[in-house]
Formats: C-alpha cells, structure tokens, sequence
C-alpha cells in the first residue's frame, strides 16, 4: 500500500485513538486545540472517501466515472468506528447517516461466507478482486460497527441483522476446538490481532443481537466470545507458544 493509499487508515486510527474522542467508558482529558484540529481533518479525509453509492474508497482520487477505486472493508471498518466515534463526541447525526449507507452497502457487497472481498476499479466500474486478509477479522469489524452504529441511534434493517448473522457464522466456520480463529478455512493461522477482534466483535454481536431480539444469535455470540477469552489468556500463559 502507497503512502497515498494509507488516507483512510491512518485518518481512522488517529481519531480512534485520540484523547478525548470516543471510547466508551474511558475517560480522557480534554483535546488541546492542535488535538481538536488533528482530529477534525482526519475525519474530513474519511467523510471525503465516501462515494455516492455509500461505500468508501481507499483515497480521495476524484468522482469521475475513471477515477480509480480500492475498497477494503477491513479499513473502511475502522474508520466507520471513528466516525461514530466522533458522532458521539460531537453528536454527529451526519456521520451516523453515513455509516448507515456504508451498512447498505457492506449487505449487497457481503460474500455468501460471511465476509468481504476488496473492490478494485473505477467509480463508473469496480467489483470484487476476490482478495481479503482474514475472513474472521472481516466479519467481526462488521458486528463491532454494526452495534456501534445501533447504539448510536441508527436503525437496524432486517437486512444488515442478516448480515450480521452471516457475519457470526463466518467467525464459527474457521473456530478452533480451542476456541480461537484461523485466518481462513485454508490459511490456518491465529493471529493474536484477528482474535482480539474476533473477542470484540462477539461482544459487539451479542449486544446488537439482543438488541435485534434474536436471541439464538445473541447465546451463541456470548458462547463463542467467552471460549476466545479463554483461548487468548491460556495462549498468553505459555509464552513458549509463539503468536503470529
């Protein structure tokens, strides 16, 4: 990934982590006012991504039918967290609005396991190029949002709590018999970060899941996130057993 093509994901992660932005039940000190300004023109970079049919591109590179596209789910993810991050410091009904289209958007595009694929090509063609990191990861940053995003006061539709339910069975299809993910069914790693927010996203799950009043999913996203927990802290007492 170019330096250029680092705008979304880097403007995401420095408002996430921002003093003063976002975090529930953390309590920070207040932003400076060079903080304040860091963090308003990080969230115009990702408000700016932002195309018309809802889904975000990687870089601002222009609205016109040739302009190139590259959409990561993965990155657009984090940066929605920001974005309802800064909703709830600053009360934004706007950005709400805007994850809600991007949730629109992630239903149409969702790949039949649960999880999604980057999109390449232009703003008057893209599609899928078939590649994505991790299927658990993916699916767990869609159930982190989604939940954010119901928390915030938008609506959830019937079709985004079925992604959402494809999503939760995506993480138990690549689930080990310790209770920690693979990567994908035919690249059988754990990554220490993919499980972390595989626990996150559980968590996020079962809160929209109760939510949703689907409470078979809410059970089950409670089951799975407890035995992450127990697989992250038994693999953190046997150093000797390496993470990736």
């Amino acid at each position: 990934m170019s330096n250029k093509h680092f705008a979304l994901a880097v403007a995401s992660i420095l408002v996430v982590t921002a003093p003063g932005v976002a975090q529930d039940a953390v309590k920070r000190a207040p932003l400076t006012a060079a903080e304040q300004r860091a963090v308003d023109n990080c969230l115009e970079i990702i408000r700016g991504c932002q195309l018309a049919d809802g889904a975000f591109n990687m870089v601002n590179d222009g609205i016109a039918p040739v302009s190139p596209v590259w959409i990561a789910p993965y990155f657009v993810n984090h940066s929605m967290l920001a974005l309802l991050a800064a909703s709830n410091s600053k009360m934004s009904a706007a950005d709400v609005t805007r994850v809600g289209k991007w949730l629109e958007w992630s239903v149409v595009h969702q790949h039949v396991g649960g999880f999604w694929h980057d999109f390449t090509g232009t703003i008057a063609a893209y599609k899928s190029n078939d590649k994505v990191d991790a299927h658990d990861s993916s699916a767990a940053l869609f159930l982190m949002v989604a939940e954010r995003y119901q928390r915030r006061g938008g609506k959830i539709s019937g079709y985004v709590s079925a992604a959402a339910k494809s999503a939760l069975k995506c993480i138990q299809h690549v689930t080990d018999t310790d209770g920690l993910t693979w990567a994908k069914p035919n690249y059988k790693v754990k990554f220490l970060m993919d499980n972390v927010e595989v626990y996150g996203g559980l968590i996020a799950g079962r809160k929209l899941f109760i939510a949703t009043g689907d409470a078979a999913e809410a059970k089950a996203a409670d089951k799975q996130a407890a035995a992450v927990g127990k697989g992250l802290r038994t693999r953190a007492r046997f150093t000797c057993r390496k993470w990736h």
